[in-house]
């Protein structure tokens, strides 16, 4: 079973080490007065993964980052012996769970009119441009830490603003 297991693990990490960006795709960008605190590269290189198509909320490009993001960060595992659950493990647990509430909290905000579809659009698509870069880095420890200490939606909106992402072509 462990062999197995390390098998499924090694070949997700050999298969997927590339970041999928499409071309039509931008990266916004936001005020330039705003300090970076974290710089991360952005490698174009097609992915051979096939994602499934998610619905969100504020429709494209959201949907096809929000569908990217929950195949990078969430693993399902059926249990074959015993009960008959399955088991969701996350990646980066402190940036899934940040994401996941930066995501809630514009949908309402847009549902109250605090943010028009297009701000939020623009604010969610950011951050998830950082996250599904941020999968694919290896020492974010820190970062994961830090927005886990944050309990305000906005201050870890406010951090994701910090993060820049570098195009490598």
């Amino acid at each position: 079973m462990k062999g197995l297991l390390l098998g499924v693990v090694f070949t997700f990490c050999c298969s997927f080490l590339t970041v999928t960006l499409c071309a039509r795709e931008r990266i916004e960008s936001f005020p330039a007065d705003m300090k970076e605190k974290y710089v991360f590269t952005v490698y174009q290189v097609a992915s051979k993964r096939a994602i499934t198509q998610l619905p969100h909320y504020l429709k494209e490009p959201c949907a096809t980052k929000w569908s990217e993001f929950q195949a990078n960060y969430t693993r399902v595992y059926e249990q074959n012996v015993g009960f008959s659950s399955t088991t969701v493990e996350f990646a980066k647990p402190g940036i899934y769970h940040a994401v996941m509430r930066i995501n809630k909290y514009i949908i309402k905000s847009v549902k109250k009119k605090k943010l028009s579809k297009e701000e939020a659009s623009t604010i969610l698509c950011h951050v998830l441009d950082c996250a599904n870069t941020i999968f694919y880095e290896e020492d974010t420890l820190g970062l994961e830490k830090e927005l886990s200490a944050l309990k305000d939606v906005k201050a870890q909106i406010e951090l994701f603003k910090q993060i820049r992402l570098i195009r490598n072509n």
